[in-house]
């Protein structure tokens, strides 16, 4: 037994994106609630229709449950973005909760009587009858030996926990197996001066670029330092193409 909710901010196919979203297949029914940005999203569309996949609508929502549906579980290599996302698997009764390599996009849990509560916010889970915001010994070292920061995993609430970063964790009868699908490795540097200058502007421009597809209009936020004064200089060129 499952149950869905989700509050949408509206970026891409404002009309057709509503969440909880379903889909079906060999007559079982398969839904997502999804938070983030997919910037690949035209590379796996293509995908899929390579595959006689036809998404019904634009969303990112239904490329990532048709996604799922069409090449299993693992698809999550493929995605390009920030994200947190849960899909109810209704043929295997399977809950899969997925977060990005980076974790920039926060996903909470915590138990409640054998229920699993999740939430894209803490204060998510607290609307939920009988959990309440209770500090232990752990939660105060998190606070004070590292906040703002967190351990990755931690919660810091007593029973609050968060799917770290890079990991999808099933849930089912049998129990929480998480899965590790991103580890960040470290290589030598080995690129001339010259062809680490291109090669950076290339990956600021590219990441930039990318992340301003949006059905909605594109703003940046100026701190009056050099990062945010070149994201707007690379969206302002953008612009002008279009």
């Amino acid at each position: 037994q499952c149950g869905l909710s989700h509050t949408r901010l509206s970026i891409i196919d404002l009309k057709n994106g509503r969440q909880p979203m379903k889909a079906s297949m060999d007559g079982f029914d398969y839904q997502i609630v999804y938070n983030g940005e997919i910037y690949n999203l035209h590379t796996l569309r293509r995908e899929l229709k390579k595959r006689g996949v036809h998404p019904k609508t634009s969303s990112d929502t239904e490329t990532i449950l048709l996604s799922y549906l069409t090449f299993g579980p693992e698809f999550v290599r493929q995605l390009d973005g920030i994200f947190a996302f849960a899909i109810y698997d209704g043929r295997h009764n399977i809950l899969s909760l997925y977060r990005d390599s980076f974790g920039v996009k926060p996903l909470f849990y915590t138990m409640k009587n054998g229920t699993l509560i999740f939430s894209s916010e803490i204060k998510g889970l607290l609307c939920f009858p009988g959990i309440t915001a209770k500090l232990d010994k752990n939660g105060l070292n998190e606070l004070f030996g590292l906040g703002p920061a967190r351990t990755p995993g931690n919660g810091v609430l007593m029973g609050v926990f968060e799917v770290k970063p890079g990991t999808c964790l099933t849930c089912s009868s049998l129990g929480f197996v998480p899965h590790t699908y991103y580890r960040l490795t470290s290589r030598p540097h080995e690129d001339s001066y010259e062809e680490t200058i291109e090669k950076t502007r290339f990956l600021v421009t590219d990441a930039v670029r990318r992340q301003m597809i949006s059905d909605v209009s594109v703003c940046t936020f100026l701190s009056g330092g050099v990062d945010s004064s070149l994201v707007s200089a690379v969206c302002a060129a953008g612009l002008k193409k279009k």
